[in-house]
């Protein structure tokens, strides 16, 4: 039986590169660009890499995984019945960072709201690096290690922390639609840092720089709670 050659560099792959704690998965061929692919390696860039030039999925095998925190911030427009996503920003526990705006936002609406325009619109990167919810959605997936395919499995379960976390999780978990479409492996409830801090007595320090910038503002989540964790 003949093999090409993509699939011998799988093999291989699978065979001799990749310990790692998580459970067996697959990498979707679906997703082509190595900053994209490089999302389902986690620090394994040379993985990605050979999956963007190869232009297959890279088995990965080994043992079951663990959880991973995954610290996020949202912005977005609410008029009391509507929460539309502007940014999400999302810092994992191992590092990995992931920050996307909205291309489908009602800007019309948002360039109209003062708050708004004098907060979050200056911090936002340049129209042309927005990209549609669909899009966002995969993404997010891929990050907190959710199956991108039938035939893949989650690659982590996530454990999803915010501050004031009520809105940001409906608005993350809306990218998906209802409640019971949430992706595999995924919780249906986040953990708040706020309610946290209440419990504890702690004061968290003010983020200095990047207030309302929703990457900024997970960066500065992460930040306090791994300072608290080690008080």
């Amino acid at each position: 039986m003949q093999m090409r050659l993509s699939e011998l560099l799988t093999l291989a792959a699978s065979t001799f590169l990749v310990p790692c704690p998580r459970p067996p998965s697959l990498i979707a061929w679906s997703v082509r660009t190595f900053s994209e692919v490089r999302l389902h390696y986690g620090r394994r860039p040379g993985l990605a890499f050979l999956h963007t030039i190869v232009g297959s999925p890279v088995f990965v095998f080994c043992g079951k995984g663990k959880g991973m925190r995954i610290f996020f911030d949202t912005e977005f427009l609410e008029d009391g019945k509507t929460i539309d996503l502007i940014s999400i920003g999302m810092v994992r526990e191992d590092g990995e960072e992931l920050y996307l705006v909205n291309q489908e936002a009602d800007w019309r609406r948002i360039y109209a709201e003062p708050w708004l325009m004098d907060n979050v619109v200056p911090q936002l990167p340049p129209m042309r690096e927005a990209v549609t919810r669909k899009r966002i959605a995969i993404a997010v997936n891929a990050f907190c290690g959710g199956r991108v395919a039938q035939w893949t499995a989650p690659t982590f379960n996530p454990e999803f922390w915010a501050y004031y976390a009520d809105y940001d999780w409906v608005v993350l978990c809306q990218l998906f639609g209802r409640m019971i479409d949430l992706p595999e492996g995924w919780p249906m409830y986040c953990r708040d840092f706020k309610q946290l801090i209440d419990e504890r007595g702690f004061e968290p320090k003010k983020q200095e720089t990047g207030d309302h910038n929703a990457l900024e503002d997970a960066r500065w989540l992460k930040t306090e709670f791994l300072r608290l964790s080690e008080a």
